[in-house]
């Protein structure tokens, strides 16, 4: 006796198709929700590696004053503003800028302090770039 065969294993050719376009509705689904998401995660990483070059700054000038300041007995300050203001500091991603100041009575500072005593330093991100501006003050 001859058996016959089933043909009716497997999928029809129809069934495969509704699968497809079910499948590509729901995956374009999942991209419009997390597209975003996924897209800007990466946003605080490079914000904080930017944070940190100009942080990396701030510490180099704080370094080589301090240098300074060990090896000699006066003019430290001077030598550190004809660096900072000679971009000896600067790089693509910040910019760095001195001011002396002074301070009245109230403790209310005064932009034009002369030319020695207490030398702000302004470390800015470079135009387009994100992120806030780091001040510090250095002292003879």
């Amino acid at each position: 006796m001859i058996k016959k065969r089933k043909d009716n294993s497997g999928f029809t050719l129809i069934e495969v198709i509704i699968a497809i376009i079910i499948a590509a509705i729901m995956g374009s689904m999942l991209i419009s929700f997390t597209g975003t998401a996924l897209q800007k995660s990466a946003f605080p990483a490079i914000t904080m590696a930017r944070f940190y070059e100009r942080n990396q700054v701030a510490d180099n000038i704080i370094a080589d004053y301090m240098a300074d300041y060990m090896h000699m007995s006066s003019g430290a300050l001077s030598g550190m503003k004809a660096d900072i203001d000679g971009n000896k500091y600067d790089n693509s991603r910040a910019t760095v800028s001195t001011q002396y100041i002074a301070y009245d009575s109230g403790f209310n500072e005064i932009a034009d302090g002369g030319s020695e005593g207490i030398l702000k330093v302004t470390v800015t991100p470079t135009s387009g770039e994100d992120g806030l501006t780091t001040s510090f003050l250095l002292i003879e």
